[in-house]
């Protein structure tokens, strides 16, 4: 392996065996190696950056560096069926509590929490409704891409107290 000078051989023995894996799983091919490499980097990119903002949601103590943009390639013109790690979508489904504060016009939504799970979003949003500065709160998910912002509508898993009828906007 040559300009792997700075990694031990034990490193360099081990990078070469998951290679190995890798282009055996894709059929030796090494395009589709590639390909699934880049979309799994994509996914861990995705959740690392999930990650931060779950632990320091409005701190920049956790950010990473800016990592630098990777440079676009000009696109040729596909023939295959083969998808691109930019047109693999990656669906995440968020779990939310939303609490709803009490306001002169009714209720008005308060800070949104993300959770781990459907059942982690319904008993945070149960603890939320029991504050008495809360009218009530709402679980709910929504599942999507978030390299595209696309996501669907949000499904109601569980309303607590005096919360509105419509949650469209959600």
């Amino acid at each position: 392996m040559t300009g792997c000078t700075n990694r031990s051989p034990i490193a360099a023995d081990a990078i070469e065996d998951e290679v190995q894996e890798a282009l055996a799983i894709c059929g030796d091919d090494a395009a589709a190696a590639l390909r699934i490499t880049l979309i799994a980097n994509a996914f861990l990119e995705a959740e690392i950056d999930r990650s931060l903002r779950r632990c320091h949601p409005t701190s920049r103590v956790a950010r990473l560096e800016k990592r630098p943009c990777r440079k676009k390639l000009r696109r040729k013109i596909r023939t295959d069926d083969v998808q691109t790690a930019e047109e693999a979508a990656i669906p995440v489904t968020y779990y939310v509590a939303l609490p709803f504060i009490r306001t002169e016009d009714g209720t008005a939504p308060g800070e949104a929490h993300e959770c781990q799970s459907e059942a982690a979003a319904i008993r945070r949003a149960e603890g939320m409704s029991s504050d008495p500065a809360h009218a009530g709160a709402v679980a709910f998910k929504r599942a999507g891409d978030p390299n595209v912002g696309e996501f669907s509508d949000a499904v109601v898993l569980k309303k607590f107290g005096d919360v509105p009828e419509n949650l469209s906007a959600l």
